[in-house]
């Protein structure tokens, strides 16, 4: 016969002892950080006809949260709609700039963290864990 116990150690009689196998998932809940950005920040003299502002993160990002909403750039450039493409492989974040910037300028960008839109890694996470958004700044060539 075989006497089984609760946690509390009390015997509950008529039930048999079984042997259950329990498995650990670790799951990430650090959020993503970017971990280089192209121009660089602090960078002066950049072109203001460059294709594109590069953004590099440390980990893999959800493709359809990276856009022209989460990452902005300001002061605006003029000729249309910014268009953001992520690079899955090299975890690398494209803002195709619609025009040329304007000279001797100086331009944040910000990728967002706060509000109903927000960067996100695959597994969920915000990047920077929602704490700070990611912003830059550099300065056109006059």
């Amino acid at each position: 016969m075989t006497i089984t116990v609760d946690y509390a150690g009390n015997s509950v009689a008529g039930f048999s002892s079984e042997t259950f196998t329990f498995s650990v998932v670790e799951t990430d809940v650090t959020g993503s950080t970017v971990s280089s950005t192209t121009p660089a920040a602090g960078e002066t003299d950049v072109a203001v006809n460059v294709a594109s502002i590069q953004i590099t993160f440390d980990d893999d990002m959800l493709a359809s949260t990276l856009t022209s909403t989460t990452i902005t750039l300001s002061p605006a450039v003029a000729g249309g709609t910014p268009n953001v493409f992520y690079d899955v492989g090299n975890k690398k974040a494209f803002y195709f700039l619609p025009g040329n910037m304007a000279p001797d300028t100086l331009y944040t960008v910000t990728v967002k963290t706060t509000g109903a839109t927000v960067a996100t890694d695959t597994d969920g996470n915000v990047l920077n864990n929602g704490m700070t958004e990611h912003a830059f700044l550099f300065k056109t060539a006059p």
